[in-house]
């Protein structure tokens, strides 16, 4: 009886831990122009859209838009889990750009007069902001037709600072 117990264990432990290790691999992350991606508290975000890779994106599907001016550099994206991951830099050259207090507005039609570098998460509802000293961004790369850099921050739940999502491995390519 005692072997029997033994080997029902042994067999129970084994299953556990072949199904613990099956998980789904992740995506390859994308490079080269129009990409962009980074890891939202250790999990890789993509902006996708339905067929490919979109220039508008809204609230309705996923996608990646770059803004790019002499006085202000913008990145907009989202995906199905994150309504919308927004990046504003002001007076963008190569070098670092530290982040300051988010106004919390979206888009320059949605009154943010893009004079702040800041960043805004939307996470299921949940609006996440950057604060001062939070993290940076810094262009590696630019030319009259490319721009590449990296990011790195952590924002704040407008609500409840404890509420934190930490963002790392960010790069960009438009």
């Amino acid at each position: 009886m005692k072997k029997l117990l033994n080997f029902l264990i042994l067999g129970l432990v084994l299953a556990l831990l072949t199904n613990a290790s099956c998980t789904e691999p992740e995506p390859p992350i994308p490079a080269g122009n129009g990409t962009f991606s980074c890891r939202i508290n250790g999990k890789l975000f993509l902006p996708k859209a339905i067929g490919g890779w979109s220039t508008s994106p809204s609230s309705s599907h996923d996608g990646l838009s770059y803004f790019v001016k002499p006085d202000y550099f913008t990145i907009q994206t989202s995906n199905s889990e994150y309504s919308m991951f927004y990046i504003n830099i002001t007076n963008w050259k190569l070098g670092t750009f530290n982040l300051i207090d988010s106004n919390g507005y979206v888009g320059h039609q949605n009154g943010d007069p893009r004079d702040t570098n800041h960043v805004i998460v939307i996470k299921k509802g949940t609006k996440y902001l950057s604060k001062q000293g939070s993290g940076n961004v810094t262009f590696i790369e630019s030319s009259d037709a490319n721009r590449r850099g990296t990011f790195e921050f952590t924002v704040y739940n407008e609500n409840n600072s404890n509420d934190v999502l930490r963002i790392t491995n960010g790069q960009f390519d438009d």
